[in-house]
């Protein structure tokens, strides 16, 4: 599996419904503790929030895991190739 084209610039989607809807939770709960109690806890939010939108984490390209099912990662490639 592909993960990142440097031709194209796009990254696979790898992060399923249920997973992004977590990170958005998590990403909520971040963003409380951001104000409750450090600043530092806005990184998390970010990170969470980001990776939720764009279904995409670098992480789990880099350890080669989705849980995206096949039909979300097959419609990205095909978007990212109608772009070129």
């Amino acid at each position: 599996m592909k993960s990142y084209s440097f031709k194209g610039g796009y990254m696979e989607k790898n992060v399923g419904k249920v997973d992004a809807w977590v990170r958005v939770i998590v990403g909520l709960v971040a963003l409380y503790l951001a104000f409750a109690v450090s600043a530092w806890w806005l990184i998390v939010a970010a990170l969470a929030f980001v990776t939720a939108l764009k279904r995409s984490c670098w992480l789990y390209q880099l350890f080669g895991m989705s849980t995206a099912g096949k039909k979300q990662v097959v419609k990205s490639v095909k978007k990212a190739k109608r772009r070129k």
